[in-house]
């Protein structure tokens, strides 16, 4: 029988709009409730399929059906479908707009209307570089390391679900204009938010952005083991004169793909860089540096309210510094 609306629902009908929970059903439900693959799939327990030998499903199932497409919705647009939940009593009548529903939420996989959970701050790290008065080039190297460690699924969960990775910084020199001068480059950039193909950009004004690269987040950043080996994410320059070549820098990369379902990564990687030009030997302006680069990783966590299971785990920082 082919589905049609006020038609009685069949089991084969019905094992279509739920799909299976691991994999890219196109237009199926699991695909983006449940394990999925990749951009799609949130880790929330998926939806059975029936196995009726009478070739009909039950009322219980159809509500199932419902009531996760329902959920689905709130958390991409915080907005109820149009259709009903059985109950017991009333026979499982195929519903016209149910199709389009999940077509809906396939399309919508990354969209998150309902909001987002809790916002968990990190503690503020303040590397810093101290030299004394030199000529020769200077710089200071800043990884964190933000690690899922709940599945190998975990990250894809939390970006495909809303989640997002904050990263909150600010600079401060003492003692000479050099110090000073890199402090504001740092603080130019200020705070930059990831998200799952898309970053929020600098918040911070001044000196000259001579990369801006928005386009990227958790899935196409790139992976890499080393340091600023993924994508420049933001370099903010100096505009004072005499230190141009002064500049301060973000990017970001994942550990690489570690499990089976189109995860890129469980680890999300910071790469901050500050760099002091070398001057020229004839140049009064050689002077001592000591600059702070304060900053601090905040969790977003996606919201709870729809999304009840809890695929993504706590997440973890560290810091390295060289």
């Amino acid at each position: 029988m082919t589905y049609a609306s006020g038609q009685l629902i069949t089991t084969a009908e019905y094992n279509n709009f739920v799909g299976p929970s691991v994999g890219t059903s196109n237009n199926a439900l699991n695909t983006v409730w449940a394990t999925g693959n990749g951009q799609y799939g949130y880790g929330q327990t998926a939806v059975s399929q029936s196995a009726t030998s009478a070739g009909l499903v039950t009322a219980t199932q159809w509500a199932s059906l419902i009531n996760t497409i329902n959920a689905a919705n709130r958390h991409q647009s915080n907005a109820a479908t149009a259709l009903t939940v059985p109950t017991s009593a009333t026979l499982n009548i195929a519903q016209s707009g149910l199709q389009g529903a999940i077509n809906t939420l396939y399309n919508n996989h990354l969209l998150y209307g309902a909001g987002q959970g809790s916002n968990v701050a990190g503690s503020s790290y303040t590397p810093n570089l101290s030299v004394g008065n030199t000529y020769a080039a200077q710089s200071l190297s800043i990884t964190r390391a933000i690690t899922f460690s709940a599945s190998t699924d975990a990250m894809r969960y939390f970006f495909n679900a809303g989640g997002q990775i904050q990263i909150v910084m600010s600079g401060s020199g003492s003692g000479s204009t050099r110090s000073t001068d890199l402090a504001g480059c740092i603080t130019s950039i200020g705070t930059i938010t990831f998200g799952a193909l898309s970053n929020s950009g600098r918040s911070g004004s001044g000196n000259s952005q001579t990369t801006n690269n928005t386009g990227y987040g958790y899935f196409n950043c790139g992976a890499s083991g080393s340091f600023l080996g993924g994508t420049s994410i933001s370099q903010i320059t100096s505009t004072a004169y005499t230190y141009t070549g002064d500049y301060a820098q973000v990017a970001i990369r994942t550990n690489g793909t570690q499990g089976s379902n189109g995860d890129v990564g469980t680890v999300f990687y910071i790469d901050m860089y500050l760099y002091a030009a070398a001057h020229n030997s004839n140049n009064l302006f050689n002077q001592t540096i000591n600059t702070t680069w304060t900053h601090q990783v905040n969790i977003i966590y996606p919201e709870s309210t729809y999304l009840t299971n809890n695929s993504w785990g706590t997440v973890g920082s560290t810091i390295v510094v060289s």
